[in-house]
């Protein structure tokens, strides 16, 4: 396998694949991560398809990798929702001083994310009772043609003289 690979211009010392992995666990990407293994995401993916080890090891720190970067991200995140940032503010095209800004957004989905039993979109929908309490029988079956009138517009069928109606249609009862 190792002259295949040669072969196909993939250089795989064990040491740039080491330093490939511990970028990849530290949470690069791939591309930034064979920089620092020193060859190419095509030679990274040849190697990874025909070296099950190597395939194993950087799945492993793929894995590592996201959660260290989620981990930093959320760092991130709280930082800038509860400390804030200073952006400068400028009057005639000077820097005149700064402004503290804080994010709202990021405060409000971190607490969705610490307590969602909390903070969560909650929304209930609750059916009580019939729609139809109320109207006479004429008045139930002008809601019903009209429903009806609306599905076949959606459906674009048109109804027609085949078409199934329920029981107690007028066309039933003058039979």
């Amino acid at each position: 396998m190792q002259a295949w690979l040669m072969h196909q211009g993939v250089a795989t010392s064990q040491g740039q694949k080491d330093l490939f992995l511990e970028a990849l666990a530290s949470g690069l990407t791939v591309t930034a991560a064979c920089e620092a293994g020193g060859f190419s995401a095509n030679c990274a993916y040849l190697l990874r398809g025909k070296d099950p080890a190597f395939a194993d090891a950087w799945a492993k720190a793929k894995a590592r990798g996201e959660a260290a970067l989620v981990e930093r991200l959320e760092t991130e995140a709280q930082r800038r929702a509860v400390e804030g940032w200073d952006e400068p503010v400028f009057h005639e095209g000077k820097e005149v001083g700064k402004k503290r800004r804080y994010s709202d957004t990021l405060l409000i989905f971190t607490l969705k994310g610490l307590a969602p039993d909390r903070y969560r979109e909650r929304q209930q929908v609750e059916h009580t009772g019939d729609a139809f309490d109320g109207l006479t029988t004429d008045q139930k079956r002008a809601a019903a043609a009209a429903l009806i009138a609306h599905a076949d517009a959606v459906e674009g069928t048109g109804g027609g003289p085949d078409r199934e109606r329920g029981p107690g249609h007028e066309a039933d009862q003058a039979e």
